[in-house]
């Protein structure tokens, strides 16, 4: 069996949830049900009230249609919603650690660094999955699960990322690298959803709708977005995402663009159809973000699932997939006047739109969750392919 192991965090706001969501219904697709000898299973944290009842449901969370193959570990009889908004939980590491030990697993993949030493350290064989940037305290420990006999090899998203780890002892060809990846299906323009979505929103007119989807940090460029609304009246603009808190600081620091709506947290099952409604999306990654040059974000590829025409910041991690002129706008990161010049040029330019919405699609179709599961399983793990 091959077993997932999450960070505990099931379901939340957090990306790197979406991403170990996606990632196990292409591994229970490709490997089938859980058993002796091969199939695999996902194990998540919960408490006794959502085992009992079976919620929330993680296919509606996040937009499965197949089977993940879950088994929840109850951690308590009512856990309080900050327990799934933590990043790690030491209590459920340990919880986890012990249901593999007892499971006797033929591989764990995890992407966190303590259950993936605690794992190698009581025997079992592991696959390491980490995003983890520059600065990461995390980033010391590299050495030593990489020495590790029962360590299978490394995956991550980026060559910079790559680079990172083998200055940090890991050799290069024990890293794998392959991006992130997005549920085609998931993200098709749908005409009716974007009718019922237009609708829905409190602006009241038929403007061209620019949008966003992600965190509302300072660091994503939501700044920019908020100058370019400043700059652009005759434009809607719509930002999917963000913490409560987030969006109150945003909503005091901006109080008087009519012409922008915050819409919060959208489950991922629904995010398809409110980046269908929009006319453009925008990718203003700022360069004051550490990560600039090494993430792989979830959104890049739902906004070329999507079909949408795409500005993006012309930062390293988005340049990497991007081509400017081709399948998006390439704008300076951190330049309000830029992007707001880029969306009116999208707007005025219909050929353009057309052109750019098109590529982007087609080049989605590269960046798939199945084919990512394909290769790592080739390449580390080929006896569950047999």
């Amino acid at each position: 069996m091959l077993l997932y192991v999450s960070n505990g965090n099931i379901p939340s706001q957090w990306a790197h949830t979406v991403q170990t969501m996606k990632m196990s219904e292409a591994y229970a697709k490709r490997l089938g049900r859980p058993r002796r000898r091969g199939g695999f299973q996902l194990l998540i944290a919960s408490d006794y009230r959502r085992y009992l009842l079976g919620r929330p449901s993680l296919r509606k969370w996040y937009g499965l249609r197949g089977r993940v193959n879950a088994r929840r570990i109850p951690m308590a009889w009512a856990l309080e919603r900050a327990a799934f908004d933590r990043v790690t939980w030491p209590e459920w590491e340990e919880r986890a650690v012990a249901h593999a030990a007892a499971s006797k697993p033929e591989l764990v993949v995890t992407r966190s660094y303590t259950i993936a030493q605690k794992c190698l350290e009581g025997g079992l064989e592991v696959l390491f999955e980490t995003h983890a940037g520059p600065g990461n305290p995390k980033l010391g420990t590299l050495a030593g699960i990489a020495a590790h006999s029962g360590c299978r090899g490394f995956v991550t998203t980026t060559e910079p990322l790559r680079q990172l780890y083998v200055e940090h002892g890991v050799p290069a060809d024990r890293i794998l690298v392959w991006p992130n990846a997005v549920d085609l299906d998931r993200f098709v323009v749908r005409p009716r959803a974007r009718s019922r979505i237009r609708s829905s929103l409190p602006f009241g007119r038929n403007a061209t709708l620019v949008a966003y989807s992600g965190g509302l940090y300072e660091k994503k460029g939501i700044r920019t977005v908020l100058d370019a609304a400043r700059l652009a009246p005759e434009a809607d603009f719509l930002l999917i995402g963000g913490w409560p808190q987030d969006v109150t600081r945003w909503q005091a620091e901006y109080p008087d663009l009519a012409n922008v709506h915050f819409q919060g947290f959208v489950n991922n099952v629904e995010l398809g159809a409110w980046l269908a409604a929009a006319d453009i999306l925008v990718l203003p990654a700022s360069a004051s973000d550490p990560d600039a040059a090494h993430t792989s974000p979830l959104k890049l590829f739902e906004y070329m699932a999507s079909g949408r025409p795409i500005v993006a910041s012309a930062v390293p991690a988005l340049a990497a997939v991007l081509t400017d002129e081709t399948d998006a706008l390439l704008v300076p990161p951190d330049d309000a006047p830029a992007l707001a010049a880029a969306v009116r040029r999208v707007h005025d330019d219909p050929a353009l739109a057309a052109r750019l919405s098109a590529a982007s699609r087609a080049r989605a179709s590269d960046f798939t969750w199945d084919k990512r599961v394909e290769a790592i399983l080739r390449r580390f793990a080929p006896e569950f392919l047999a």
